[in-house]
C-alpha cells in the first residue's frame, strides 16, 4: 500500500500547477498589437489574482490535523470551458501512466487548440469547440480572453508568462484578417521564413527557449518545420513562484520512496504549517500557497486507491475546478513531508485527441482551414512539453505546445538528377556569354 501511496503523491503534485486557471477570473483587458512583417504583441501583465490562503512556518516537531475540513463532492459544480477540457485532458494525459512520472500544463493546450479554432471553419471547427466545451466562437474568445489576463503576471512575487506565435511560409499567401485577429486577440507574434530552412527552424528553438526560460531544451530540439510545413502555431507558459513559507533547508533529509520500480532514495523536504486541506472520497489534499496568490494542490489517494482511481472518478478535477468548495476549506495544522522533485515529458497529442473526438483537422480530405488560407492543409502533429521542478524554496514549469500544419496537396515526386559519371559544365551570365565551360570524365 506503501508504494501506491509514495508514487501517487509524486505524479499528483507533477500535474496540479498547470491547473491553475480552471475557474472565470474577472474581466481585464487585452492587449494591443501592431501590424508588419514581424507582429511583435505589447503585452501588459495583469496582476494576479489575490490568495485567501494564510500560513505560517513552524519547525516540523509535532502537529497533525486538528480540524475536519468541509468535505463536498464538487462534481454537480458547472466547469467553465477551460474546467470541462482539463477534466477530460488528465483522464486522458495522466488516467494511466504505467508507473511513470507525467505532467501536462492543461491551460498551455486549450490556448493554442482555442488558436487553432480561428483557422478552422466546418466540422473541423465544431470537432473542436465540443472539446474546449464551448458553444460557439463568441465564447470560446471571451473563455480565452479572460484566460490570458488572469494567467499573465510579472510582479517581484509572481512570474506567470504566456506567449503564442505563428510561422509562416514565404511561399504561402495567408488571410491577412485572420493573421490579424491572431495577433490583436490572442498577442500572437508572427515571423515569416523558409519552411525547412536551418535558419528558420532554429529561430523557432530559440524562441521556444527564450520563452519558456531553456527549462525545455531536451523538448524543444525536437521541434521541426519541414519544407512541406504551411504553418506552426506555438504557445508557451513559464512559471516561477516561491512558496509564501520556504521549507527549511537544514530539515531537508534523505528518505525512501516506495517506487512501483522498486525503493528509492530522494530528499524529502519537511514542514509543519496551517494550510487548506480537504478530504475526499478515497483521497485528501492540502495546498501549499505561494507568493503572488497562486498554489500547489497535492493530492493523495487512500493507501488502498491508487492515482488512476482518483483522476478517473474525477476526484481530483471535481476539487481542482471547483473555487467554491476551495473558499470553504479551513486552515488546518499539516505535518508535511514531500519528496523535492522535478518532473518533465513531452508527446504527441494527436492519438489523445482523437481519442476525445477530434478527427477531422488530422485528415487531409476532410480538415477545413479555409480561414487561413487557400492551401490545403491538415495537422501533422500537435506536440506538448511540460515541466515541473519543486525544491525548498519554490517551484519553477513551464510547457509549450506546437501545432504543425502540413500542406494536404500532393507533391510530386523530385526529378533525380545524380552526376556519377561523365558530364559537361558551363557558367554562364544570364541571358549572355558563356564565361567558362568544361568536360568531367574524372574524379581523379
Amino acid at each position: 500500500m506503501m508504494k501506491k501511496r509514495m508514487i501517487s503523491l509524486l505524479l499528483a503534485a507533477a500535474f496540479c500547477l498547470s491547473l491553475a486557471a480552471c475557474a472565470r477570473a474577472p474581466e481585464q483587458g487585452r492587449p494591443e498589437n501592431s501590424n508588419g512583417g514581424e507582429r511583435v504583441p505589447t503585452q501588459t501583465q495583469p496582476a494576479a489574482p489575490s490568495s485567501t490562503d494564510t500560513s505560517s512556518a513552524t519547525n516540523p516537531s509535532t502537529a497533525v490535523p486538528t480540524e475536519k475540513p468541509v468535505n463536498t463532492s464538487g462534481n454537480d459544480i458547472p466547469r467553465s470551458g477551460v474546467g470541462a477540457f482539463t477534466e477530460k485532458c488528465l483522464s486522458e494525459l495522466l488516467g494511466d501512466l504505467k508507473g511513470e512520472n507525467g505532467v501536462c500544463s492543461p491551460l498551455n493546450i486549450y490556448m493554442a487548440l482555442g488558436m487553432l479554432c480561428e483557422l478552422t471553419d466546418g466540422e473541423s471547427r465544431n470537432q473542436l469547440l465540443e472539446l474546449l466545451a464551448c458553444s460557439d466562437m463568441d465564447e470560446l474568445r471571451e473563455e480565452l480572453r479572460v484566460l490570458w489576463a488572469s494567467a499573465n503576471s510579472d510582479t517581484d512575487d509572481l512570474t506567470l508568462l504566456q506567449a503564442a506565435s505563428l510561422w509562416l511560409s514565404d511561399e504561402i499567401a495567408y488571410n491577412e484578417e485572420t493573421l490579424r485577429r491572431l495577433a490583436e486577440t490572442y498577442g500572437a507574434e508572427s515571423f515569416s521564413g523558409q519552411m525547412g530552412s536551418a535558419d528558420f527552424n532554429r529561430q523557432l528553438r530559440d524562441w521556444v527557449d527564450e520563452q519558456t526560460r531553456h527549462l525545455l531544451e531536451n523538448e524543444s530540439k525536437e521541434l521541426e518545420l519541414i519544407p512541406q510545413t504551411v504553418m506552426g502555431l506555438v504557445t508557451t507558459l513559464y512559471l516561477y513562484a516561491k512558496w509564501s513559507n520556504p521549507f527549511e533547508e537544514s530539515f531537508t533529509k534523505e528518505q525512501v520512496f516506495y517506487a512501483e520500480q522498486g525503493e528509492q532514495t530522494a530528499p524529502f523536504m519537511h514542514q509543519t504549517s496551517s494550510m487548506a486541506y480537504y478530504e475526499g472520497e478515497r483521497f485528501r489534499a492540502v495546498r501549499l500557497p505561494m507568493e503572488g496568490g497562486v498554489g500547489m494542490w497535492i493530492l493523495l489517494p487512500d493507501e488502498d486507491s491508487s492515482l488512476q482511481e482518483l483522476i478517473e472518478r474525477g476526484g481530483a478535477a471535481a476539487l481542482l475546478c471547483d473555487t467554491q468548495t476551495q473558499e470553504t476549506l479551513e486552515q488546518t495544522r499539516i505535518k508535511l513531508s514531500l519528496p523535492k522533485f522535478d518532473v518533465e515529458n513531452g508527446a504527441d497529442l494527436i492519438d489523445h485527441l482523437q481519442r476525445l473526438g477530434v478527427s477531422d483537422i488530422f485528415a487531409p480530405d476532410t480538415a477545413d482551414f479555409s480561414p487561413l488560407s487557400e492551401e490545403q492543409a491538415y495537422v501533422s502533429e500537435i506536440l506538448h512539453a511540460a515541466r515541473v521542478k519543486v525544491d525548498e524554496y519554490g517551484c519553477e514549469a513551464a510547457a509549450f505546445t506546437a501545432i504543425l500544419m502540413k500542406s494536404a496537396a500532393t507533391l510530386k515526386e523530385p526529378v533525380e538528377f545524380v552526376c556519377d559519371r561523365p558530364f559537361l559544365f558551363a557558367v554562364t551570365m544570364d541571358g549572355g556569354p558563356i564565361l567558362f565551360a568544361g568536360a568531367v570524365n574524372s574524379m581523379e
